[in-house]
């Protein structure tokens, strides 16, 4: 199967041994998924305004991982207006 620049960067990430990788190692590089040339800087990018990549710059050097996804917390779905204000508008 033939993967897309973006599928091959996901999968690099999803493995990294660290948490953020730095955005020049993932250029012009051979993968088990495929080869990552000169465009995969530009891919970050995209997929950064996709919402599937974080991005952070630590340095000189721009850092990238998987966008991590907070778990959904029962307190906020709480109601915010209490029943007696609710009660002076009748």
């Amino acid at each position: 199967m033939k993967y897309t620049q973006k599928e091959i960067i996901l999968n690099v990430l999803k493995n990294a041994t660290s948490e953020y990788t730095v955005g020049y190692k993932l250029e012009k590089v051979s993968t088990e998924w495929g080869w990552l040339g000169n465009q995969a800087g530009r891919r970050l990018r995209e997929l950064e305004n996709e919402g599937k990549v974080e991005r952070k710059l630590i340095g000189h050097y721009v850092h990238y991982r998987i966008k991590k996804i907070e778990p959904i917390k029962a307190s906020m779905y709480r109601p915010t207006v209490k029943i007696e204000l609710q009660r002076k508008l009748i």
